[in-house]
């Protein structure tokens, strides 16, 4: 709990793994705000404060479209994020 990478267990509905070491595209129900900028330290309008502090490499999606991605690829499908 003393780390900077500690996060509670939080449970994620859909995940993709981008990159050994535990790297996901997954679904991030506790934001509501994406894109630039958003995956540093911000104030959410969630007020969710597991928002405030940003991702530490995983790439946070809305459930919808993490559940899109997860149920329309498979292994080695090649995916551009932007």
């Amino acid at each position: 709990r003393g780390s900077p990478y500690w996060y509670p267990d939080t449970p994620i509905h859909y995940a993709i793994m981008y990159h050994q070491g535990g790297y996901f595209l997954h679904d991030s129900w506790w934001r509501n705000d994406y894109g630039p900028g958003t995956q540093f330290y911000h104030v959410d309008s969630s007020g969710n404060i597991s928002a405030y502090y940003g991702s530490h490499g995983c790439i946070n999606m809305p459930e919808d479209q993490a559940a899109w991605v997860y149920d329309n690829t498979s292994y080695d499908t090649q995916i551009i994020m932007y």
